[in-house]
């Protein structure tokens, strides 16, 4: 069985990288961004889900990404934060089976 990934962050602290531990099971990242709230990640679990996680004083929250595409086939690509709050982008499957555009965000930080 090919290795679907998995996550891997580290942290310059000034002189060296620093790995910084991940939640078991968060597949791999694809994006992060820094907010003031912490740190974002975009990504997907060995199943393909999508999710996006947030690190802040050293604990991982995992808030739900909504299902959707047919088949609920959702990639998520890119994190940014902006004042208003997260936003991810990426593309689902549609109905005819090709790739539509994706923009997910949320009102907080």
């Amino acid at each position: 069985m090919e290795d679907p990934g998995h996550a891997l962050l580290a942290r310059w602290d000034g002189r060296s990288w620093k790995q910084v531990p991940t939640p078991a099971g968060a597949g791999r990242e694809n994006d992060l961004t820094l907010a003031p709230a912490g740190v974002r990640v975009a990504g997907e679990q060995p199943d393909g889900t999508p999710y996006v996680m947030r690190l802040r004083h050293g604990r991982w929250s995992r808030p739900s990404v909504p299902p959707g595409g047919t088949d609920g086939s959702r990639y998520l690509t890119s994190v940014a934060w902006t004042p208003r709050g997260v936003t991810a982008v990426g593309n689902e499957e549609g109905a005819t089976g090709l790739p539509s555009p994706l923009l997910l965000t949320t009102g907080g930080r």
